[in-house]
């Protein structure tokens, strides 16, 4: 088993959601992409989860190993997407 850091935030409500880093083990970052999404825990939902190497990666902003979208933030997504090019 690996460390592995993380970051998740939570669904906005109502405009900006709750962002936390933590360390997770896990066998690969896959697995530890699944340890978090399993352990997570937070009233308004995940909308998403980065993980890193370790915390450097994440400072230095190097591009995650893995990110993943609850389907919830992708249509919440999409949504805002549409509403910006009416607006063009």
């Amino acid at each position: 088993m690996k460390e592995f850091f993380i970051r998740t935030v939570s669904f906005p409500a109502p405009i900006v959601g709750d962002v936390s880093t933590s360390y997770i083990m896990g066998k690969d970052h896959c697995d530890a992409l699944w340890n978090a999404f399993h352990e997570y825990s937070h009233p308004c939902g995940l909308f998403y989860i980065e993980v890193f190497n370790n915390a450097d990666e994440f400072h230095k902003q190097v591009r995650p190993l893995v990110t993943y979208h609850t389907p919830k933030a992708c249509e919440w997504l999409k949504k805002r997407e549409l509403g910006a090019k009416k607006d063009e």
